[in-house]
């Protein structure tokens, strides 16, 4: 079981939590996954042994708890935990903030992963797409489940292969940008899924209640991001 800890003090907006969750998940994996061959080409990534069951995870397996700033400073310490730290573009006044904290009592924990650079200049931009009329706190969990299951698809035999020249990479080395917009027009949901597998971009959807795509660059986000009734969450 995983559990999201999400910072109440900050009030964060629904999308805003969806985004920040989605990123502690997949933190969470990519903690668990070590270089084990790299040029300048392509690394290849192997999850340890423990940390491969966090390849089977789904919107069941996690839990959203709101937890007050001295709750959430401790559980910053624990060692197996994913700690959220937004770069305050979006929110926050440009100050770096931590958000949100993963947990889990899955080790398996590498030394040599995967960095990435908050700091990086955007390149390519993750699309979720809600349903306004939806419980908040369950499109939360299926929003994160949903967009750590794109990295998840990339892994044969707990390896993940990366091409350097590639969005994903690009996405996962950088600020790891996602945007979250929501409809009540279920219609209207029906025609973007429409207009994203004609423009064959990668997608999981789960019912009429959540889709995620794969990064997409960013000159091309607000096609989907801006999308008819479509507006941010």
């Amino acid at each position: 079981m995983i559990t999201l800890n999400i910072r109440a003090s900050l009030d964060m907006p629904a999308g805003k939590i969806a985004a920040q969750c989605a990123h502690a998940l997949s933190m969470l994996i990519l903690k668990r996954c070590e270089i084990v061959s790299e040029d300048s080409n392509t690394v290849k990534l192997k999850i340890s042994d423990e940390g491969s069951c966090l390849l089977k995870l789904n919107a069941s397996n996690i839990n959203l708890n709101f937890v007050n700033d001295e709750i959430f400073n401790q559980l910053s310490s624990n060692p197996l935990a994913s700690v959220v730290i937004d770069n305050g573009l979006t929110c926050f006044n440009n100050v770096k903030t931590p958000t949100v904290i993963a947990t889990t009592q899955i080790n398996g924990i590498v030394e040599n992963n995967l960095k990435f650079d908050v700091d990086k200049n955007i390149s390519y931009k993750q699309i979720g797409m809600v349903n306004k009329n939806a419980d908040q706190n369950e499109i939360v969990k299926i929003f994160a489940a949903s967009s750590a299951q794109l990295l998840v698809n990339e892994f044969e035999n707990n390896v993940l292969k990366l091409n350097k020249n590639s969005p994903l990479y690009s996405w996962l080395t950088g600020p790891f940008t996602k945007i979250v917009v929501g409809s009540r027009k279920i219609n209207k949901f029906n025609a973007l899924y429409e207009l994203l597998s004609d423009n064959k971009i990668k997608n999981i959807r789960n019912g009429d209640k959540v889709m995620v795509t794969e990064p997409v660059p960013d000159n091309e986000a607000q096609i989907y991001s801006r999308f008819s009734t479509f507006s941010l969450v």
